[in-house]
């Protein structure tokens, strides 16, 4: 069967699925295939050019945001971008290209095979993979003398590079391709049977998760057989601001687990430069991963990806940009096939046109793409990410792994120091700490660590206010500099969890037409116990509950068994959880699940959830016997835990009663520890000195 014929019986099976004489049976078949409009347009792209698209990026995105609320839409993310855009062109608007400005972006390429031969098939040949990384740099830096370089007045050097990374995420030496054999799965079409491929659901859920390096330091780029009968060349990870964390757990996720670029493998690199490849022509200079990269660093196609000629003050009808003229489709080929009245820039990496005649990225566009790498989450860290380097002797990398619970505002952070040197051990090191806008705490560790091994450390008490950024600092290591800085810095944000006053906590739920698949949980997080929980619904249903909850953290979580949420495809579902006359969480439009944490506080309008009163320790200093006065406590500890300096815990003691708040430390050797308190629905810590 030929390429086009069975795209178009790929059509006819799309529509048939959509009729509404569909059986029971088909139409949880069409449930569980789960994007059968999504797929029919990419279908018809492909059909109407030559069986490939050149990219499913904008398609692929407008599908998450319709199945998943948290998924930032174009609008929010342009709104957060704008003013950036505009701070970024003031404060470099004199600035002239220098090596300084260079950001070079480290890439690992994940090559994906069915147990093939390097340089067979997929499994490409490590000349086609730098060949491409080539290319990326003479696009990226407008290369004069290569394919390019442009006269374009408004044509750019980006001032981004690319190299394949030298180290992995652990220190060892890389050349920068990660072969890993793994069998092309199967895609059951309902009505149509099996065919071998890479569905999009199965690189996002299984394929990246498993196999992605840190995208905090890497631009990872995995290179497949096909993608989706190979209707698809390549599509990208848009940006998000730098508020978002991704999803959480099950379900297609936009955050940290899935980031980077996917490209079919034989529209990977140049034939000019390796003509020993295998390549589709038209996309066989490089040129859709030129273009996959501009969307995964913050461009839109030309067009903006709709029919309007039309554009305003900021170019919102088409791409942001407004050095690219107005277009009212892709062109296509090697000329213009919008209708717009005004020449396209069919030359622009962004269009759709054939890899030999693009060679423009324009000065708005790299002003968008400078700005995402200096404020998009995941992106604004490559800048200072050492995979380009290679190993060092003597090379310590700090990164924080606990901030404590959702509602612990008094935090023990516990960061992870790792010795990724190859020969040096590391006996000491000082390390600092802040919340933003506080004032920078110091803490000295001292131990053994040893090359390729990795210590957590116990920092001291810190408390938060409200939701701030915390940031430690590697400032030395063996009372001497790193020989690499570059990872001797990390920011987590610590999000506190909103605080409400009355106990009585009722939840709505309208559930949409398919209600057995919707369920829900209330958890107590101070105990770990489920409050109340409900689900398997039949039909469409309303339902009221109300709870009486004590003071505490809790978390709520609303699932679909599906991954379509409660709304709107199969019915205007949606649900509220409420405290008194106050709105926790409403929503309806979410993927797999949506959770939110809060915290019931009774005792006060304002402020932070403490049933432990004013409980104090003393004496501090301590040289035996400390106490801890509970006189003005809501609720009495029930465990005493101790932790030395490295977090070791070197006391733990179950309370029995309240003659039992004395603990006898004299056998600690002189420094610093810390105390916590456990009960029922809290944790408290104290700092004191042993002497």
């Amino acid at each position: 069967m030929k390429k086009k014929d069975f795209f178009a019986l790929l059509l006819l099976s799309f529509a048939l699925m959509s009729g509404a004489d569909l059986n029971a049976q088909q139409s949880e078949k069409i449930r569980s295939f789960g994007k059968s409009v999504f797929y029919e347009q990419l279908a018809d792209k492909a059909q109407n050019n030559n069986g490939t698209i050149k990219c499913a990026a904008f398609e692929y995105d407008k599908y998450l945001n319709s199945i998943n609320s948290e998924k930032e839409t174009i609008d929010e993310f342009e709104s957060w971008l704008a003013p950036k855009i505009e701070a970024y062109k003031q404060k470099n608007q004199t600035r002239k290209t220098s090596d300084e400005n260079i950001i070079t972006i480290p890439v690992v390429v994940h090559v994906i095979h069915d147990d093939k031969a390097v340089g067979v098939d997929e499994n490409i040949a490590d000349a086609q993979i730098i060949s491409q990384i080539t290319i990326l740099n003479q696009d990226y830096r407008k290369m004069l003398g290569t394919p390019g370089y442009n006269t374009n007045p408004v044509g750019a050097d980006t001032e981004i590079e690319f190299c394949l990374a030298q180290r992995t995420p652990n220190g060892q030496a890389t050349t920068g391709i990660n072969r890993l054999s793994m069998a092309t799965p199967v895609m059951t079409i309902p009505g149509w049977g099996e065919f071998t491929t890479w569905d999009m659901d199965e690189i996002e859920l299984n394929l990246k998760p498993a196999t992605i390096w840190d995208p905090d330091e890497y631009l990872n780029i995995w290179v497949v057989d096909n993608i989706l009968l190979g209707m698809v060349a390549g599509y990208a990870q848009f940006p998000e601001s730098s508020g978002l964390e991704g999803l959480e757990g099950g379900g297609l996720s936009t955050g940290a687990s899935t980031d980077g670029v996917v490209i079919s493998h034989y529209c990977f690199g140049s034939a000019d430069i390796y003509p020993q490849g295998t390549y589709n022509f038209p996309y066989n200079k490089g040129r859709t991963t030129t273009h996959e990269v501009g969307h995964w660093l913050g461009l839109r196609h030309i067009w903006g990806d709709n029919d309007s000629c039309n554009v305003n003050a900021t170019d919102s009808l088409n791409d942001y940009c407004l050095d690219t003229p107005p277009a009212d489709d892709a062109n296509e080929g090697c000329a213009q096939t919008s209708t717009c009245s005004v020449p396209s820039m069919y030359q622009n990496y962004m269009d759709y046109t054939n890899d030999s005649c693009q060679n423009i990225f324009t000065e708005d566009q790299k002003m968008r793409m400078r700005t995402v790498l200096e404020n998009s989450l995941r992106r604004n860290t490559l800048a200072a990410s050492s995979g380009c380097l290679p190993p060092s002797e003597f090379d310590a990398k700090i990164g924080i792994i606990n901030m404590g619970e959702d509602c612990e505002v008094e935090v023990l952070p516990v960061i992870m120091l790792s010795n990724i040197g190859t020969t040096t051990v590391i006996n000491s090191a000082e390390i600092s700490y802040e919340i933003e806008g506080e004032t920078v705490q110091t803490y000295n560790w001292t131990g053994t660590l040893n090359t390729e091994s990795e210590v957590e450390i116990a920092l001291p008490l810190v408390e938060f206010q409200q939701t701030s950024d915390f940031t430690v600092n590697l400032v030395s290591i063996n009372n001497t500099i790193d020989d690499n800085t570059l990872n001797n810095s990390k920011t987590i944000t610590k999000t506190i969890p909103s605080s409400f006053v009355s106990s009585s906590v009722t939840l709505f739920l309208t559930t949409d037409s398919w209600g057995d698949e919707t369920s829900w949980e209330l958890i107590n997080n101070d105990t770990g116990t489920i409050v109340s929980q409900g689900g398997n619904y039949f039909g469409n249903q309303t339902i009221s509950q109300s709870f009486q909850l004590t003071d505490g953290c809790y978390t709520f979580t609303i699932f679909d068994q599906y991954g379509d949420g409660i709304c709107c495809e199969y019915g205007q579902g949606s649900y509220t959880l409420t405290s008194g006359s106050q709105t926790i969480i409403s929503g309806g439009s979410f993927g797999e699940s949506e959770s939110t944490s809060f915290v019931i506080n009774s005792a006060a309008s304002i402020g932070v959830y403490n049933p432990f009163g004013n409980i104090a320790i003393y004496p501090n200093p301590v040289n035996s016997i400390l106490n801890i006065d509970v006189t003005n406590a809501m609720e009495l500890p029930e465990n005493i835990v101790i932790y030395n300096a490295l977090g070791q815990t070197v006391k733990n003691h179950k309370v029995n009663g309240l003659s039992d708040f004395s603990v006898d430390v004299s056998s600690l050797a002189n420094g610093v520890y810390l105390l916590k308190l456990t009960g029922q629905n809290q944790n408290k810590i104290f700092r004191f000195i042993k002497q």
